[in-house]
Formats: structure tokens, C-alpha cells, sequence
């Protein structure tokens, strides 16, 4: 299924849109890679691309979030986007929810380092966990396709390694 209503929110014009937030993008490869990854998501399943994820590395008050908040404005608005702050069994439903668009997720010390390439390796291969009901019989199992931002201080692989955990090819690119 796809990105349901209540997920996504009309505010003003494509025009507004352009004049408050697009002409920022011009000149700034930051502002601009983050929302044309926004309008990228949905057009994946169209051109048959698997979904995957990137991570905006940088320190404090270097625009990571403000780049996350404008690249969200293109799906919702600023409210569009989460934190870490999750299980991943949460951000697997999350990113059910968000099935042929944009998951954003900020500041990725919020999460478990023991979780962290766990959670990634999931959301980019766009599959949940496999459950069982308590007949043995198989529940039908989370899909989707999206690209998802993340932004921290650490990369994926510094915070992984802080916790004691290894994490393997592909994670950082």
C-alpha cells in the first residue's frame, strides 16, 4: 500500500512553495540533494529502483535538521519528519507508512548503536521482520519502498563502532 492521506499535507502553493523554499536550493548541493531525494521516492516503483537510505553526517548547528525540515516540506511540512527515537519494530511500521515516499529520520544518537545498522539495513531493503501468530501460521510481513534521510553528528559506522558493534559493506558508501 501507499503513503496513507493523513501522512502528507497541503500548505500553500507550488508557487509559495518555490519562491519560500526552492530558490534556497539553488547553489546549496545540500538543500538541493535533500529535497530532490523528497520528489525522488515516489517515482521508484515507476522506474523499478529498490529504496535505500543516506546520512547526513555533520556537527551541531551545521544545518542537518534545517536541511531535513525543507527536504520534508516537500511530503508535509516540518512535522513530516521523526527522530530516532524508536524501536525498530516501530520504525518498521513507520516505514510501512511511508511506502512509496520519504522516511526522515534526525539525529541518530537517539537510537542504539547496537541497533543502528540493523535498522538501516531494514528500512533500505524494504522489508520487515517475518512474525508468526500464536498458531504458527505466518503473519503477512511489512513491504516497502522508500528512500530514507538521516542525520547525526556520527556516521552510521562511528556509532555502531561506539556501542561495540561491527557493521558490514554497504552500510556507508
Amino acid at each position: 500500500s501507499s503513503v496513507q492521506g493523513r501522512d502528507f499535507r497541503v500548505s500553500g502553493t507550488s508557487e509559495d512553495w518555490r519562491e519560500n523554499i526552492g530558490r534556497y536550493c539553488i547553489n546549496n548541493a545540500r538543500l538541493a540533494f535533500a529535497v530532490s531525494l523528497a520528489f525522488a521516492a515516489p517515482l521508484l516503483k515507476l522506474v523499478g529502483i529498490g529504496g535505500g537510505g543516506y546520512h547526513l553526517k555533520g556537527e551541531s548547528t551545521d544545518g542537518k535538521t534545517t536541511t531535513m525540515k525543507v527536504a520534508a516540506s516537500v511530503c508535509g511540512g516540518t512535522d513530516f519528519w521523526h527522530t530516532w527515537r524508536a524501536t525498530g519494530n516501530a520504525l518498521e511500521g513507520t516505514a510501512s507508512r511511508r511506502n512509496d515516499a520519504t522516511l526522515m529520520l534526525d539525529e541518530i544518537r537517539e537510537v542504539d548503536g547496537r541497533e543502528a545498522g540493523n535498522i538501516a539495513y531494514m528500512l533500505a531493503n524494504g522489508q520487515g521482520k517475518a512474525r508468526a501468530r500464536t498458531d504458527g501460521s505466518v503473519r503477512e510481513t511489512n513491504r516497502w519502498n522508500l528512500l530514507f534521510l538521516s542525520t547525526g553528528e556520527l556516521s552510521l559506522v562511528e556509532h555502531a563502532a561506539s556501542a561495540g558493534e561491527r557493521t558490514y559493506a554497504g552500510v556507508e558508501v
